[in-house]
Parts: structure tokens; sequence; C-alpha cells
């Protein structure tokens, strides 16, 4: 039986992309896709790009792996037995290396410049990897939200005259204020850790009176502050990329809405919901499958980040490197070795990403246990 490894090589922004991934289990070689391939039989395969000749031991490369090489407008692949000449075009180029008898690697040759040019190639990472499944890792915590009866809601909920600024009717709209309220109210600053308080009425006095910033994780974690001590249910949402060494990912919010009985994305950073052609506001998952059929999104014309107009395709195209997988926190029994609370950081990841760690609980981290699934309905429960 074939077995086949998954590995990634990257480039980052403005640079061409090589994107290798499994193709799941062939008994045979009848079995393989017919596009074009490169047979190997020694542990190495040679890329070269811009004139330059690197190597790549597949031996080596871990599951998933990246590295990086400069711009070109073609690769070249060099096997053992075969060499692959990729002229490098809009649309992604696919083909196979066949390594010794047991392995298969399929290759991705997507070129990415910017947001805005490489929301096609995204999307077609999208529609490739568009299925989840039903593996659940053992002691997985149910979501839970608190009441905004707790002491620090409460007192958040009074001292930022939260009612006044929800105001009142549709559930949607009334959160779009709040998130509305702290866009204006608070800056935002990717290139600075959040600032360090005792709670999180004392983050929102910092950012929206004593003039400290925020990343856009400090963002959302604000906001699901303000949506908590309103009654909402929320969550604070972490949008990551395929590529695992991309540490640029995007932290953004889920609102129940009761009326619609289903979660809806909201991003603080940008001041941005999203909507279908008919005015539907969308769920994560659907804001992902939207971007992979290609049908319009409406996103409001007054997007901006720190009052700076943004582009809305370049918008919709940094979303779209950063919906392919997600991640939520979950406060879990036990203390950290700080004494703190402890935390699980549950992931959703597709069908046949990461599958080995799908199913299981990583605790390597001191302060937090992580948690890999590829159920969406599990990750995306109706909250009680």
């Amino acid at each position: 039986m074939r077995t086949v490894t998954l590995s990634v090589v990257c480039w980052l922004l403005t640079l061409s992309t090589i994107i290798l991934r499994s193709v799941g289990e062939a008994n045979s070689s009848t079995d393989l896709p017919s596009v074009p391939t490169v047979r190997v039989a020694a542990d190495t395969i040679w890329i070269v790009v811009g004139g330059q000749r690197f190597p790549a031991s597949l031996k080596q490369l871990r599951s998933p792996d990246t590295t990086g090489f400069g711009t070109t407008d073609a690769i070249t692949v060099i096997g053992t037995n075969d060499t692959l000449v990729v002229k490098l075009g809009s649309e992604p180029f696919e083909f196979l290396i066949l390594w010794r008898s047991d392995t298969i690697h399929e290759v991705f040759l997507p070129r990415w410049s910017t947001d805005e040019a490489s929301f096609p190639a995204r999307a077609a990472l999208l529609r490739r990897h568009h299925q989840f499944g039903s593996t659940v890792p053992p002691g997985l915590p149910a979501f839970t939200y608190e009441s905004p009866s707790d002491s620090t809601l409460a007192l958040v909920r009074r001292e930022f005259a939260l009612d006044s600024i929800a105001g009142a009717g549709d559930d949607i709209a009334r959160a779009l204020r709040l998130m509305h309220w702290l866009h204006e109210n608070a800056r935002w600053d990717g290139s600075k850790d959040n600032p360090k308080t005792a709670n999180s009425r004392d983050m929102l006095v910092a950012c929206t009176r004593e003039g400290k910033t925020a990343n856009c994780g400090g963002m959302a974690g604000m906001l699901t502050t303000l949506l908590l001590a309103e009654g909402f249910k929320a969550r604070q949402l972490i949008c990551r990329p395929y590529d695992t060494a991309d540490q640029e990912c995007h932290s953004v919010n889920i609102v129940y809405s009761s009326a619609r009985n289903k979660w809806v994305l909201i991003d603080p950073t940008h001041d941005a919901c999203f909507q279908d052609t008919a005015r539907n506001y969308l769920s994560p998952m659907e804001l992902r499958q939207t971007m992979a059929n290609g049908d319009s999104i409406v996103v409001p014309a007054g997007i901006n980040l720190n009052g700076v107009s943004e582009n809305r395709m370049s918008y919709l195209g940094y979303l779209a490197k950063n919906l392919f997988r997600f991640s939520c926190w979950q406060e879990i029994p036990g203390k950290n070795q700080s004494g703190r609370p402890k935390y699980a950081q549950i992931f959703l990841n597709p069908v046949d990403y990461q599958a080995d760690l799908v199913g299981t609980i990583d605790s390597s981290v001191s302060w937090y246990t992580g948690m890999f699934t590829d159920d969406s309905s599990v990750f995306w429960i109706k909250p009680q």
C-alpha cells in the first residue's frame, strides 16, 4: 500500500509559492491523477529558481514544512529521471513527485503577489480543502460563555453605558453598534503587544481612554467583553492560513444571532461584517465557502484601518489567506505552571490537513493545551 506524506514549501506574500500536500492513499500507479510527474529515486530533488539551484531533501521534510526561495517567473524541478520546467501563471499549476515506490507528494504552484492579486489562488486552495469531518479528540471541552451578571462584565456594562451604545432592535444591528464604537475609540497596532492589564475591563480603559493600542487579538478580545456584557454569546476567533510558518493570522469575532439561528462573523479591526448579495449576514464557514465558490461578497463601504480606507479586494484577499483553518480558546479545569487558569486552544482543520494531528491533544506547551478536530459541527455548535 502506498503511504502518503504531507509537506509544505512556501514563499510568503509578494513571492512565488509552492505548496506540497497529500493526495490520499493509492494502491498502484494507476490510482494517480493524470498530471505531470517527477520521479525521484534518491531522497533529494533540486529546485532551480532565479538561476540558483537549491536541494530539497524529501526525507527531512516535516509535516508540514516550509522553506523560502526568491521570486521568479519559472521554476525548474529536477528529479532522478525527470526535469520539469514550470512557467508560473495566474492559475495554480499541479504536478506530482513520486519518491521511491511508496510516497507521493502533490505539488501546487500558485503565484501570489499581493492580497488582491492572490485572491483567485487562495480561493482555489479553499475549494480544494472544502471538506470537514467528524474526528474529535478525547475530552474536548464544550465552549462556555460568561454570564452578563459576572461582576467584571456587569461593571463594564455600567461604566461604558453599553445599553445606550448597543441601542434597541435587531441583535446583529446591536452587535455592530458595539463593534463600531470600539473601532472608533481604540487604535490598532499590529507591531506591538497588547497592554498588560489585570482584567478585560482594564484593557478597555487602557485602549479607549488612555491611548494604548491593541493588535487584532486585543481588538477581538475587547469586543468579546462588550458583547458578553450585553448578553450576547460571542467568541474571539483566530483565522489561520494554510502555511503553518506564516505567523500572520487574523483575530475576529463570532456573535450568535438568535434571530438567524447562526454565528455571524464581524471584524472590529476593520469595522467590517460580511453579507451575500441577498444581504444575509455570513458565518465564518459561509464566508469561506462563498469565497471558494467565487460568489459576490458585500462588505461595508467604510471598511478602514485606523481611519484609513481599505481596498475591498485587498481586504478580501487578506481574509481568504486566513480563512483556511480556525482556532478558539476555552478555559479548562486546572491551573498552569504559573498558577493561572489553564486554557485549551481548539483547532478546526479541514479534512486531510495535518491529518496526523486531528483527533489528538498536544500538551507540550506549559500554559495551554492544543486540541485538534476536523468536526465543524462541534466547533460551531449552537451555544447553550
